[in-house]
């Protein structure tokens, strides 16, 4: 589960997209093409919630990049806030 919010002043219109990249501890890059999911359109101070399914298949230590707006298809006045990172486990 993701949760968004529109911590702009105007409304989310446009067609954009959250886009995760997975890295193993090892540096090597999982394919994720299939955890992507489409934004709903969001007023200032609005919030949504969005699930994704991420297939990881080797165990170990991984690193999730979670970037909303990843092809910049939305005009905003701060960029630098749509990424997340996150640590966890793989269990076989």
């Amino acid at each position: 589960m993701v949760n968004l919010k529109n911590q702009g002043t105007a409304k989310s219109i446009g067609i954009s997209n959250i886009y995760v990249q997975i890295t193993g501890a090892e540096g090597f890059f999982y394919n994720v093409t299939s955890c992507e999911a489409g934004l709903p359109n969001l007023n200032p101070g609005e919030s949504a919630t969005t699930s994704l399914n991420c297939i990881v298949y080797n165990p170990g230590m991984a690193t999730a990049v979670v970037t909303v707006d990843a092809y910049n298809a939305i005009p905003e006045s701060n960029e630098s806030n749509n990424t997340f990172t996150l640590n966890f486990n793989v269990t076989p």
